[in-house]
């Protein structure tokens, strides 16, 4: 794909033509062509035009990258064109609760001193809407399923059909991570995409001060993430606690246990959500059971 964007934008070779050099400036000819993308005939509107330049085509940046899938926004503090596309790799990562509308792939960490750089590819679906205000937040997660770092971007422009290349920075080193998971949102998704709490949350620490509900699992890799919403009824006096899930199958044998982490536990009131990555797939669990452990 790199390669064909490139011979394309740089130019084709065609047969000879006078070119005209003055000072500056150049001299370039009309060169009327038509085009075909993976055999489907495509015309350019009155404002393109292809030239002729010193025997290459040049075929403006804009109309090429649309009809390709890809989406060209110029920068003019930086005097930058920025063409972004979905490579093989695809962009795979989605929201754990099920937001299909935007996701996130081609992530690349960067260690630098105390901090780490994620450079990255946002994608918004098709049909979404013009001039929406995205927002992501990263997780990412060691072999144990234990949060090592987190990152958030806000305010990220797009319509919908949109890939745009985002910047982020977290705290620490955590560039060698194993999973990373998603939070996406945007100004105009309606009610919350989280959905509502239910009427209890039926998994209950034996303290009763802590407790879960509306769980959603999903299978990533060679983990399972839990979803779900939280309510401290009563504030542990410190974050020095590990609370986790743990998961049986039918004959009550552990299949898989998940950290919750990213939660204030000196916090009490209402009702939030939590995310939790474990190793293993145990999706298809039959109880579960919430401990409270002091570190």
């Amino acid at each position: 794909m790199k390669k064909f964007l490139l011979g394309l934008i740089c130019g084709i070779t065609i047969s000879a033509t006078t070119v005209v050099y003055a000072s500056d400036t150049i001299q370039a000819f009309l060169y009327p062509v038509k085009y075909a993308f993976n055999g489907e005939n495509k015309e350019m509107n009155s404002d393109y035009q292809t030239l002729n330049y010193n025997g290459h085509a040049y075929v403006p940046i804009r109309f090429l990258a649309e009809n390709i899938g890809a989406t060209v926004e110029f920068n003019n503090e930086k005097q930058q064109i920025s063409v972004d596309y979905e490579t093989a790799n695809g962009l795979n990562l989605k929201d754990g609760w099920n937001v299909d509308y935007i996701t996130v792939g081609n992530l690349k960490l960067f260690n630098e001193g105390n901090h780490t750089k994620i450079v990255g590819q946002v994608k918004l679906k098709e049909g979404r809407g013009y001039g929406l205000h995205v927002v992501l937040y990263l997780r990412f997660y060691d072999k144990n399923g234990i949060l090592i770092g987190k990152a958030s971007v806000s305010n990220i422009q797009m319509d919908g059909g949109q890939i745009k290349t985002f910047e982020a920075v977290g705290e620490g080193d955590f560039s060698n991570y194993s999973i990373a998971t998603l939070d996406a949102s945007y100004d105009k998704s309606g009610p919350s995409s989280k959905g509502f709490p239910p009427g209890e949350l039926n998994v209950k620490a034996e303290s009763n001060n802590i407790s879960v509900g509306d769980l959603r699992l999903t299978s990533l890799d060679s983990f399972t993430r839990v979803n779900g919403h939280i309510s401290i009824s009563k504030a542990l006096d410190s974050n020095e606690y590990k609370v986790s899930l743990s998961f049986y199958d039918e004959t009550n044998q552990l299949i898989g246990t998940s950290l919750i982490g990213d939660v204030d536990w000196t916090v009490s009131g209402g009702v939030g959500t939590f995310e939790a990555i474990g190793s293993g797939n145990f999706t298809k669990y039959k109880t579960v059971k919430l401990t409270v452990d002091h570190l």
